[in-house]
């Protein structure tokens, strides 16, 4: 019994890697246009201003990093309807921080466009699991399947089909 179990497991790790692979080569086909966004913090108030060099027009602020990434994608909406789609790739600029070495001011610069670079891929992987939770419970998958397939729990798939269907029944009313 346990090696049946052992086995089950190995074939959901084997059918996870195919979905990855599937996924990575369809990416690679179609990818994901870029956007820059660039981010100014105002020195006096700790508030960074981002900004889009493509589109003079979208500005936005938040109070962090991610707050402004995600302020800018809500304005980028407001021009583009594909913005939900977009990669912003962000970029700081340390204006204020003249008295930095040139060493810390490197370190700081590495450390802050690599948060960005973070953020982005979190709020890809995390739309992407939504669209998946959505396909596999419209394929008849169980949470339970479903959340072992994607890697998280069955509690969360069902949290996430629920805010989904609360969402296209909002949009569709």
């Amino acid at each position: 019994m346990r090696q049946l179990h052992l086995r089950r497991r190995q074939w959901a790790a084997q059918l996870r890697v195919a979905q990855l692979r599937a996924a990575k080569a369809r990416a690679s086909q179609f990818p994901v246009p870029q956007l820059l966004v660039e981010f100014r913090q105002d020195a006096e108030k700790n508030w960074w201003t981002a900004t889009l060099p493509s589109h003079p027009s979208v500005v936005s602020q938040g109070r962090t990093l991610e707050e402004g990434l995600i302020n800018v994608r809500k304005a980028l909406a407001l021009v583009r309807d594909d913005a939900q789609a977009l990669d912003l790739v962000g970029k700081t600029r340390w204006d204020h921080r003249k008295d930095l070495s040139p060493k810390a001011l490197r370190a700081v610069r590495v450390a802050s466009n690599l948060r960005l670079a973070f953020l982005a891929a979190q709020f890809r992987s995390q739309t992407m699991t939504r669209a998946a939770v959505l396909t596999l419970r419209r394929e008849n998958y169980s949470f339970r399947g479903a959340g072992r397939l994607l890697g998280i729990t069955h509690a969360r798939v069902e949290q996430i089909f629920k805010e989904e269907l609360k969402e296209e029944d909002e949009l569709g009313s």
